[in-house]
């Protein structure tokens, strides 16, 4: 059996990212059945390959499908963003991995056909898009709560406004688990190793907040 550069055979590899993934899906769905309908969307979480001086340098992803700029923090980087869906509890019910220069709104629509219909979910200013809530209510019956920005003719109502503060804290507080774990600038050398260990650190998240 061939072993890869990582020291783990490349079919244990591909068989402990599906596991990984696998448990995350079970655990997550199952407590969203329990926590209720009304959920609540983190903005991608940025993951870090490496520093974007050494982009040009990096042999596991190159590209500029994976250049990345982190709003918050005002700064670039070179990876991956995980895209994550939490109940109102802080639970991750659903989850998408993608290149660093894809939208928030790109895996919208796929991460939320696992939600309960009727679901409410909450996001930041970069979630406004008339059409994608429009579709999205009508595909999966989830109904996307963006915060509207201050030019807007259309803004929140006081319902609205006191979730989507009431959330944003909970959100943060998942950001800095994240964070503490080691999440945002995972080490591997291969793709699939980076993959498994980006699971990892979600089941971890998952099970520190289970009640």
């Amino acid at each position: 059996m061939r072993d890869d550069p990582a020291g783990l055979p490349l079919p244990l590899e591909r068989l402990a990212l599906q596991s990984t993934a696998s448990c995350v899906g079970f655990m997550a769905r199952s407590d969203a059945g329990a926590a209720g309908r009304t959920l609540c969307q983190r903005r991608g979480v940025h993951l870090s390959v490496c520093k974007r001086v050494h982009a040009r340098r990096c042999k596991k992803v190159r590209g500029k499908a994976f250049c990345g700029y982190c709003a918050a923090k005002q700064e670039k980087f070179f990876g991956r963003r995980l895209h994550l869906v939490c109940t109102s509890a802080g639970i991750p019910v659903s989850f998408a991995l993608l290149e660093a220069s894809h939208h928030d709104l790109t895996p919208l629509h796929e991460l939320c056909y696992v939600l309960p219909e009727g679901s409410c979910l909450y996001g930041d200013k970069g979630y406004n898009s008339a059409d994608d809530e429009t579709t999205l209510l009508a595909e999966t019956g989830v109904k996307l709560v963006p915060t509207r920005r201050k030019d807007m003719k259309e803004q929140n109502s006081l319902s609205e406004s006191f979730e989507l503060r009431r959330y944003r804290k909970g959100i943060e507080t998942r950001n800095s688990q994240l964070e503490s774990m080691g999440a945002l600038h995972l080490r591997a050398r291969t793709n699939e190793s980076f993959f498994i260990k980006g699971h990892a650190s979600l089941l971890a998240l998952i099970c520190t907040n289970l009640d």
